[in-house]
């Protein structure tokens, strides 16, 4: 939506009677709708909108703080390992080749 400044022209004929007032105009029409139309969007809020249960429900379910933190270290912990693993792995494949495999 793009909004323009207009300055009033009678601030321009007298500045010094009038203080300088701006108007602003959208430029785009705004749409008629009838008491009808409102009702049905009104009835559309409200069949959709959360009450204070249902909020109150989200919360219960919720994750605590200090269960997230609790999983974030879980989650380290694990990327750490599969790091180090990734990295055993590929030495013992670079051992492999260089040094031939054991038990061949």
């Amino acid at each position: 939506m793009r909004a323009v400044i207009i300055q009033n022209s009678c601030a321009r004929s007298r500045p010094s009677l009038r203080p300088h007032r701006r108007m602003i105009r959208f430029q785009h029409m705004a749409k008629k709708i009838t008491i009808s139309e409102l009702g049905d969007m009104l009835a559309h809020v409200v069949k959709h909108m959360a009450t204070k249960e249902d909020i109150a429900a989200i919360r219960r379910e919720m994750a605590t703080k200090e269960q997230l933190a609790a999983l974030h270290t879980q989650v380290n912990s694990i990327e750490t390992e599969l790091k180090h693993g990734r990295y055993e792995t590929r030495l013992g494949n670079l051992e492999d080749k260089v040094f031939g495999a054991p038990g061949r």
